[in-house]
């Protein structure tokens, strides 16, 4: 029986850590007014833990942030997300993950008026919930992989200190890498060379 490599086993890995980018398209009315466009560029970095197999706790950080085309406004975001991933092997070398959770986001934004007054918008709270899907295949022989996932977080307009609508949907794609424990046997490490001549 041919022996597991570390790509063939990320449903079994203990812990993983993920980092990277993609579009994040919020649901804030009037955001592609004031900053041309309804996408801001997100940096993304995850971690896992394994429960079960297939299964991880998941938490996600996000930041994101942009300027204005006449640079008279700001928006920065920090997103966090916390909840479960569901790893379902479909082929040899590709996974189906499924995550949902909840979500947390920390928001800043400043306004310059034409005629020199500013205004800040600050706030932090529970968001709401986010669910998720994605898809990984490993590099071969190797502990990282290529992953792709697009969550989509909801919005709550009765939070008191976040003033309008900061969910969206999100796609990353980036580098993941697994701390692998699939349950294999451990090869024999070979032994030294010896020192003494015969």
């Amino acid at each position: 029986m041919a022996a597991h490599t570390p790509a063939q086993s990320p449903s079994h890995s203990r812990a993983f850590v993920s980092v990277g980018l993609g579009p994040y398209w919020t649901d804030r009315s009037g955001f592609a007014e004031t900053y041309g466009s309804p996408t801001v560029l997100a940096g993304a970095g995850g971690f896992g833990l394994r429960v079960v197999p297939h299964l991880h706790l998941y938490g996600k950080v996000t930041y994101m942030a942009k300027k204005s085309l006449d640079e008279t406004a700001q928006f920065k975001q920090w997103l966090m997300n916390a909840g479960l991933e569901y790893g379902l092997p479909l082929l040899d070398n590709i996974t189906l993950a499924l995550q949902g959770g909840v979500a947390y986001s920390v928001v800043s934004e400043e306004m310059n008026e034409a005629d020199g007054s500013s205004s800040s918008l600050r706030g932090s709270g529970f968001q709401g919930l986010f669910a998720g899907v994605g898809a990984e295949r490993p590099f071969e022989g190797s502990s990282c992989s290529l992953f792709a996932e697009i969550e989509y977080n909801t919005s709550r307009t009765d939070v008191a200190s976040l003033v309008g609508e900061y969910g969206g949907l999100n796609i990353t794609l980036g580098i993941r890498y697994r701390f692998l424990d699939d349950g294999s046997p451990k090869e024999d490490a070979a032994p030294p060379p010896s020192i003494w001549k015969e």
